[in-house]
């Protein structure tokens, strides 16, 4: 065995070797981290999947806005109208 360290070749040879060994390993390793990031990311056809249905909630939301706006407008329009017959009723009743 110590003639193995004491041959130049054979130091060279290991020393090769386990380089071998760690760069093998840092590649499957980053292999692994690509691997899992696009298992993980977001494709293109499910971000525009996404931005459809965003998209359609918004629309949604802006009929349902227009429709409280109605409403409200419609509210507001009767409480008017209300006073105005009360102010009359006031004003013909003195």
């Amino acid at each position: 065995m110590s003639d193995f360290f004491s041959d130049p070749k054979s130091a060279l040879i290991a020393l090769l070797g386990i380089l071998g060994g760690i760069v093998t390993w840092l590649f499957k390793r980053e292999v692994r981290r690509i691997d899992k990031a696009l298992a993980e990311s977001v494709r293109r056809e499910e971000f525009n999947q996404w931005r459809g249905d965003m998209d359609r909630r918004h629309e949604e939301n802006i009929d349902r806005l227009d429709r409280i706006e109605a409403a409200t407008t419609g509210t507001h329009k009767r409480i008017d109208e209300l006073y105005r017959d009360l102010v009359k009723n006031r004003q013909s009743g003195k």
